[in-house]
């Protein structure tokens, strides 16, 4: 999603290549291409946030399957336990027993508290993450996305949304936002699902601009005026 986007800011949203098409038939054939190449970003945007289903790989999927009280709660339990099994050495032990045992208690302690700070942080991300997603899921923006890819995916006259109100226009940039939040939630919910971070909207998007770059950046069109 990341890598087409990358490539749409290039040959949608930019002159570097349309420049080059001077006017002729040409011209309508790359219209074409624009287009085929920004469809396909709408449609594949808005797939993230298709209905919940077994077969359906979509973010609210994975809010289904998380947002559950027992489920949270063994997130929670999991980032907790794995902070307590970390086992912190004492790189200057002292000779006294009495004073190791207070040094030993004192570092479990400061220990049991990383532990509790984090299964809080992961309380608080997932419960932030998966608000924010049931409230993204809810957005008119978002409703008008899904009503447009209808359009384009099934050559429709009218979509069941439309036969029961009115269903506002989707406009151009709409579906950068809702990457850019795409991005975030998944970010999170991948943090505390799996104890690692993913820089999704960091390393990721800069790779994808590089080798965008790389490909559209030096192509060049040779082609004769009519």
């Amino acid at each position: 999603m990341i890598d087409l986007h990358e490539a749409n800011k290039i040959i949608v949203f930019s002159d570097k290549l349309a420049k080059q098409v001077p006017k002729s038939y040409a011209a309508s054939a790359f219209a074409v291409f624009q287009n085929a190449m920004y469809t396909s970003e709408v449609i594949k945007c808005i797939a993230l946030w298709d209905r919940a289903d077994d077969n359906v790989i979509s973010i609210p999927t994975v809010v289904e399957l998380i947002d559950d009280t027992g489920v949270l709660s063994a997130l929670v339990d999991e980032t907790r336990s794995a902070y307590m099994a970390l086992k912190p050495r004492s790189l200057n032990p002292s000779n006294d027993p009495g004073i190791q045992k207070a040094i030993d208690e004192a570092t479990i302690r400061t220990q049991n508290k990383i532990a509790e700070d984090q299964a809080n942080k992961a309380h608080a991300g997932l419960a932030g993450a998966l608000k924010e997603s049931r409230e993204i899921i809810d957005r008119e923006q978002t409703n008008s996305i899904k009503n447009l890819r209808d359009h384009l995916a099934h050559h429709l006259t009218h979509t069941r949304r439309e036969q029961s109100s009115i269903v506002p226009k989707m406009k151009y940039g709409d579906e950068k936002h809702l990457l850019k939040v795409s991005i975030q939630v998944v970010q999170d919910l991948y943090c505390w699902v799996n104890g690692a971070s993913f820089d999704i909207g960091g390393d990721c998007v800069d790779y994808a601009k590089v080798c965008a770059e790389e490909l559209w950046g030096n192509c060049k069109f040779s082609i004769p005026t009519r």
